[in-house]
């Protein structure tokens, strides 16, 4: 029974439909019936929509990224976000938007000697990175000054963009020895590597310890010049460190690798010597055969083998690639079997050579070299690098001078650890 209809039965569906009042009723109902529906349906509806807005979860602010004195770092949307994407990891670190902004006017405080620039500049560095601004444990008594260049010492994050960019492009510093230098001077003791021996009950050890030596570091100075517009300083912030800083940087690195490799001679301005070795006499002189990368690989003792590379300068290589045999293809993959080993993930190693990793290296022509660099090799640091400028040098031209400079130097340690072949005119796939 419909509740609607009011006493009346439904008649059935073909009948006819009933005349006068009663008819009226049935009709009324009718459309009583068909209205519930509608606002049924309709009600069912709108709480199925309430109920799906209300489950949407209330959009939440982003987290506030405070320094450490709870204050919050301001973080500005960059259009250049892309150019700072695709950056590598080590340089995404030191390098945004609002750190290159700062930098940016550290440099523009140094040209305009506006000091208090320079100050507010290190201060939100060091809000932003969370320690020292400036170079640790190397300011001077009288300030922010490195004995002997008369620049001051660049912020902590715009030395590592700096290093970073040197880095990308000297080889030599991937693998020597470091040593951070306190004075200009240093004699840093030296030894080929030791022996230990079996020893029995109440017996004395044979005597395995090397011949203790030592070399001398001096600080030399290295120092990379740029010219600019005064207009270039209103430059965009990533474009000025871009050009500054990450170039300056890719200069050092170059003047380094060639100090290390083959100008490093002791006199004039070079450092104190470049990297030596063992020298190997090649069978036919001159010639760099097979039969000569084999000796000069099991020459080499094998506690330095585990650690060596081959440094080779730019026209053996490409005597080297050059080379085509049915048997062992390239020259690069000679050794104890067909297939190439392991290259390793470094992206500037040129090929192998015995399984062990060839890089292309500023050296003297005709240079092929094999070892342990770690064990060769060590390289002083004197102090940080400083920056210096100057706008009344190139004045008329509205130009300003800029210099950015780093104290180092460079000693052979242990020749022992490596196998040096010099002159090389020519290769050949040759067993002899």
């Amino acid at each position: 029974m419909d509740p609607t209809n009011t006493g009346n039965v439904t008649p059935a569906p073909g009948s006819p439909v009933p005349e006068g009042e009663a008819g009226a009723r049935e009709a009324a109902g009718m459309s009583a019936i068909v209205a519930n529906i509608v606002a049924g349906e309709k009600a069912a509806w709108m709480n199925e929509m309430r109920e799906e807005i209300e489950g949407y979860s209330t959009p939440q602010a982003a987290p506030v990224t405070v320094d450490r004195a709870g204050e919050p770092l301001i973080k500005l949307t960059s259009p250049y976000q892309r150019m700072y994407d695709a950056m590598d990891e080590p340089t995404k670190q030191w390098r945004n938007a609002d750190s290159d902004h700062w930098m940016a006017e550290w440099l523009r405080g140094q040209v305009w000697r506006d000091h208090a620039r320079m100050f507010q500049a290190n201060a939100e560095l060091e809000k932003m990175f969370g320690r020292a601004a400036t170079t640790e444990g190397v300011a001077t008594a009288s300030g922010a000054l490195s004995t002997g260049t008369g620049g001051a010492l660049i912020p902590r994050p715009m030395e590592a963009v700096v290093l970073i960019a040197r880095d990308k492009v000297a080889k030599m510093r991937r693998w020597a020895q470091r040593y951070q230098m306190t004075a200009q001077t240093h004699t840093v003791p030296t030894a080929a590597a030791m022996t230990a021996n079996m020893v029995g009950e109440s017996t004395t050890g044979a005597q395995g310890e090397p011949t203790i030596a030592s070399v001398q570091i001096t600080a030399k100075k290295g120092q990379v010049k740029a010219v600019a517009t005064v207009e270039a300083l209103s430059d965009v912030a990533i474009n000025l460190i871009n050009l500054w800083a990450q170039r300056g940087g890719a200069a050092l690195g170059t003047l380094e690798d060639n100090q290390f490799f083959k100008d490093g001679d002791g006199t004039g301005n070079n450092i104190s010597a470049f990297l030596t070795g063992t020298a190997y006499s090649e069978t036919t002189s001159g010639v760099l055969a097979f039969l000569d990368v084999n000796a000069m690989y099991y020459t080499l003792e094998q506690q330095y083998r585990q650690n060596a590379v081959w440094l080779i300068s730019s026209d053996v290589l490409q005597m080297l690639s050059l080379l085509r045999n049915a048997t062992t293809g390239a020259q690069f993959y000679l050794g104890m079997t067909e297939k190439p080993g392991p290259i390793s993930d470094d992206p500037t190693a040129e090929g192998t050579l015995m399984r062990r990793p060839v890089y292309e290296v500023p050296s003297t022509a005709g240079t092929v070299w094999f070892g342990d660099i770690g064990a060769s090799y060590i390289i002083g640091d004197r102090m940080g690098l400083s920056s210096s400028v100057s706008d009344q040098v190139r004045f008329e031209e509205d130009e300003v001078v800029w210099k950015l400079t780093e104290r180092f130097d460079g000693q052979s340690i242990d020749a022992v650890a490596s196998q040096v072949a010099t002159g090389i005119t020519s290769a050949t796939d040759a067993a002899a």
